[in-house]
């Protein structure tokens, strides 16, 4: 069975430096970025990251043995040939790969704050392909959300690996030499003289964006900070950490259930719209892929008596509690009525 040192952490925490670190420190490195990307992607490559990524896309979501054993029987036979090498995989990769081909873990620590406001900052000004073909500047909403519970299920789960070492990058940038003999120390390897100086040389402060983000207050930055406090001091989940992902977790919840909800209401898709307030478990399994999601109804595109101007009354959500909704102006029925009733009567029609 091949073992793996494993680069891992969140997009903009440091991953690609610590892979060009082994590089220079002697340590074989498995990647592919080149021979696996486009032209046009290339060129954005050396926008967003001059020196590189230093990645495996094919890998980026984790790496089962037997899945590729099974479906992809050319890199199964290059897992293989790597035995020993080091690759980076982000913590979502990490924590789907099979356990058994992890031998040490360098995990790259950064404040989800930064990571946050680094990754907005970057792919806003770094042109890529829109829908039409046409190069754009997206738009990103600046959030940690996603860092902060890839970083806590991570700190759930650490005590299933062997060995890992905490590099913080902002520490990487500021003593370099430190945190290199501790990376040393840690894969007990035997650079030369010259390979430390070239790895410390390597380490370009001014390539860093955004170590030093706004503070922006809010429960997710609040967690953020607080998350980030548990990996530095690499203290153990507790009840406190296990209550604030919980109160995030809940408002989130609200938050997709009543984007979930407008959507449908619009379309009017009322025998969906009714099972999502009764059934937490069906809404939830909606919003877990919205493409799981079909449209039937659209009454309010077609009937011409339908008018959403009613009075308010209320839906009772099954876990999330009450929504305020406007009744229909039925100007067939004559009446004011909820939703599900305009329903029933167009399709009694």
């Amino acid at each position: 069975m091949p073992k793996f040192t494993i680069v891992s952490g969140e997009p903009r925490s440091g991953t690609s430096l610590m892979m060009q670190t082994l590089g220079l420190l002697g340590m074989p490195i498995w990647y592919k970025e080149k021979e696996t990307r486009l032209d046009e992607a290339r060129k954005q490559i050396e926008i967003l990251n001059p020196r590189g990524f230093y990645e495996l896309p094919i890998v980026s979501t984790g790496i089962s043995l037997s899945k590729f054993q099974e479906k992809n029987t050319e890199f199964y036979q290059e897992i293989l040939n790597n035995d020993g090498s080091a690759i980076k995989l982000v913590t979502r990769g990490l924590l789907k790969t099979d356990i058994e081909l992890i031998g040490k873990i360098i995990f790259c620590t950064r404040n989800p704050r930064a990571i946050a406001y680094s990754q907005t900052d970057l792919i806003e000004n770094v042109m890529v392909a829109g829908e039409g073909g046409e190069w754009i500047y997206p738009k990103r909403e600046n959030t940690c959300v996603s860092y902060n519970f890839n970083i806590y299920e991570f700190l759930q789960k650490i005590s299933n690996y062997t060995s890992a070492l905490y590099v913080d990058y902002d520490n990487v940038l500021t003593e370099p030499v430190k945190e290199i003999n501790r990376i040393i120390e840690f894969l007990k390897i035997f650079p030369t003289e010259k390979q430390i100086q070239e790895a410390i040389t390597n380490v370009v402060p001014e390539l860093s964006r955004n170590s030093d983000p706004p503070i922006l207050d809010g429960p997710e930055w609040n967690l953020a900070d607080k998350m980030y406090v548990y990996l530095t001091e690499q203290k153990p989940v507790d009840k406190s950490l296990e209550t604030d992902i919980a109160n995030t977790t809940k408002t989130l919840l609200e938050k997709n259930a009543w984007w979930l909800e407008e959507s449908i209401w619009r379309m009017c898709d009322i025998s969906m719209y009714k099972k999502i307030q009764e059934d937490s478990k069906y809404r939830k399994f909606i919003m877990s892929d919205m493409n799981k999601r079909k449209i039937k109804g659209r009454i309010c595109n077609i009937c011409e008596n339908y008018n959403r101007l009613g009075k308010e009354y209320t839906i009772n959500r099954a876990g999330l509690g009450p929504l305020k909704r406007n009744m229909v102006l039925c100007k067939e029925l004559n009446k004011e009525v909820t939703l599900e009733e305009c329903q029933n009567h167009w399709e009694r029609k």
